[in-house]
């Protein structure tokens, strides 16, 4: 069983969790500060705001330094983060092995592959297509 919470998902904000790999913070961080405790690692899928509120990534930056912070390029220029994640090259960590993977959408956008207890996990938000999801995760 994979535990699983959809926090926020609309044009007002995306936030999703998967056990403790939280996606986009799109939303307050009042919303999601009691979760934070539990979260390693936080994917952000691309620069929109709906996806990435400034202050909320700030103050996660500032209050909970041992989260990971993996996203694009794009973002990563904008905000900073841990971790550069590129299409088709694995990000081996600790826990996981996540396969960043391109979403099409009019920003550059990624999905993201892994495993978990046993069962693959694909992510994807905003794309219309997922010609480049792998068929499995890694």
């Amino acid at each position: 069983m994979i535990n699983y919470e959809i926090v926020s998902s609309g044009s007002k904000g995306n936030c999703v969790i998967i056990e403790d790999v939280m996606i986009d913070c799109g939303v307050p961080f009042q919303k999601i500060k009691a979760r934070l405790y539990e979260i390693r690692y936080l994917l952000l899928t691309h620069i929109h705001s709906d996806h990435i509120k400034p202050s909320t990534l700030k103050r996660i930056k500032e209050l909970f330094p041992k989260i990971k912070i993996i996203a694009n390029y794009e973002v990563a220029q904008t905000y900073g983060v841990d971790i550069i994640s590129n299409n088709g090259y694995p990000i081996e960590l600790q826990n996981y092995e996540f396969l960043p993977f391109e979403c099409v959408h009019n920003v550059i956008t990624q999905g993201f592959a892994w495993r978990k207890n046993n069962k693959d996990i694909i992510y994807a938000t905003d794309t219309s297509s997922l010609k480049h999801a792998p068929k499995k995760a890694i």
